[in-house]
């Protein structure tokens, strides 16, 4: 089945959104032109504040997972994702750290 990835992308998408805290969560890649309206897409109010957080997911790769090549002769692929984040940073509150426990919590 060639959209199986689909399948994938939006069941790692659906964990993500589960994280109270991880901000807007996209399926897929998401671009515009303009710095600004990027931004726009991931801005979110997260306890009383409004923020630029969020998640976005990318196809990497597929292969043949070759020692899952079955005797019926049906393959099975393996899928790569990326999981990209953003975070409006704050260098005086050090919100890098407040970043990196977060993709903790979302990476669980």
């Amino acid at each position: 089945m060639p959209a199986d990835y689909r399948v994938f992308r939006d069941i790692i998408a659906a964990r993500i959104a589960t994280v109270g805290h991880a901000g807007v969560v996209y399926n897929r890649q998401r671009y515009t032109s303009e710095w600004d309206a990027f931004l726009a897409r991931f801005k979110v109010t997260i306890d009383g504040r409004q923020q630029i957080r969020g998640w976005w997911l990318e196809r990497a790769s597929r292969r043949v997972a070759v020692a899952d090549i079955d005797t019926q002769g049906s393959i099975n692929w393996a899928h790569t994702f990326i999981v990209y984040g953003v975070l409006a940073f704050q260098d005086a509150a050090d919100t890098d750290a407040d970043f990196g426990d977060l993709v903790d919590d979302v990476m669980g």
